[in-house]
């Protein structure tokens, strides 16, 4: 078994497909990811990925019937689902079989990934914007609860401005990189290659859930334990 760091956005789909193209030729071959980022291979025979983006429900009259196609089709052409992660489809291959890709309409494929990512403000920067508004928002009452100077003398507190400021520096980060990424796409009429810029910006967004999940639950235990 060997454990990988797996922060790619839907966005990004084609470096999470070299990612695990990296890791196949290689041996392994992936299993499971757990808590959206923290991968799992295990070693495996001519091990193949394939990366997809997940359907969208509203082009379809019948969303589970056409989910059931689909995954009926990949089953059929050898890719045997793994999990869906942040809007991406996860396949490995059968060992039995040498599946080909299921996408194979560059066009298609395009119109489908500029769909899924159409480049609208509200999509990108009000979840961000409200995430720290929020944490804005918890950081004052907890120190109202407590006591405004606890909040620059605790490690906890400290950790609850160094998580703002963090947030405040991705909500630019995110946003730029994505739209030139898009921007890039756009004008070339296919998905570029995704760049070492972008692929930080993914690795920084996932830290910062992961320590705004350790820092709400440390804010919490101090609440109830207070």
């Amino acid at each position: 078994m060997a454990l990988g760091f797996f922060p790619y956005e839907p966005l990004h789909y084609k470096a999470a497909q070299a990612y695990l193209d990296k890791k196949a030729a290689k041996g392994l071959e992936l299993r499971k990811i757990y808590l959206g980022c923290i991968a799992r291979f295990e070693k495996a025979k001519h091990p193949r990925h394939f990366v997809d983006l997940d359907l969208d429900k509203k082009r379809y009259n019948d969303p589970d019937r056409s989910y059931k196609d689909y995954f009926r089709l990949c089953a059929d052409g050898g890719w045997l689902y793994v999990q869906t992660l942040r809007g991406m489809l996860l396949f490995r291959a059968d060992p039995s079989k040498d599946p080909p890709p299921i996408q194979t309409d560059e066009n298609v494929e395009f119109d489908r990934f500029w769909e899924k990512n159409n480049p609208r403000l509200w999509k990108s920067f009000l979840p961000a914007a409200l995430l720290a508004l929020a944490l804005f928002c918890l950081i004052h009452y907890t120190a109202d609860y407590f006591c405004a100077s606890d909040l620059l003398t605790t490690n906890l507190g400290l950790s609850c401005l160094l998580l703002f400021a963090l947030t405040l520096l991705l909500l630019p980060i995110v946003f730029i990189s994505s739209r030139l990424y898009l921007s890039k796409c756009r004008k070339s009429g296919q998905i570029e290659p995704v760049d070492r810029a972008s692929v930080m910006a993914d690795i920084f967004t996932q830290w910062h859930r992961i320590l705004s999940a350790l820092i709400a639950l440390s804010l919490l235990l101090g609440l109830i334990y207070s």
